[in-house]
């Protein structure tokens, strides 16, 4: 399977990637409540974040493509290394790339717009890796 499988139409609603992400939010214990086409948003009574994942088309340039983005190591999760760029949080799960980001449309003070508290973080990423992907 191949990112290009997800090519016919919005990544929320064609691809196998969006189907494991809303089954990951709600074993983790949030509430998907919409998607913005190319993400899951998912929520709690204090948080909202959009989740979203895909096979990658070149593993190999995963470290490369880290550094150009500017993603630097946050924290680790169970072993498993999460990287950070200010906004957005990415690591490894089953052979996906996953990536986490505060839900803007459901949190309109920016200062809300990043997360930061390493016990959401992990929750969600400890949920990624133990749901495995088909």
């Amino acid at each position: 399977m191949s990112w290009q499988r997800c090519a016919v139409g919005p990544w929320a609603t064609h691809c196998p990637e969006a189907w494991w992400a809303r089954n990951v939010s709600i074993g983790a214990g949030y509430a998907v409540v919409g998607d913005t086409g190319s993400a899951i948003e998912i929520k709690d009574n204090n948080h909202a974040f959009n989740l979203w994942a895909f096979e990658p088309e070149q593993p190999a340039t995963r470290q490369r493509d880290l550094r150009r983005e500017n993603y630097h190591p946050f924290m680790q999760v169970d072993g498993t290394p999460i990287y950070f760029n200010g906004l957005i949080f990415t690591w490894d799960a089953h052979n996906l790339y996953v990536w986490l980001n505060a839900g803007l449309a459901q949190q309109p003070d920016s200062s809300n717009r990043t997360i930061t508290d390493e016990e959401v973080i992990a929750r969600i990423v400890r949920a990624t890796l133990e749901l495995p992907f088909p």
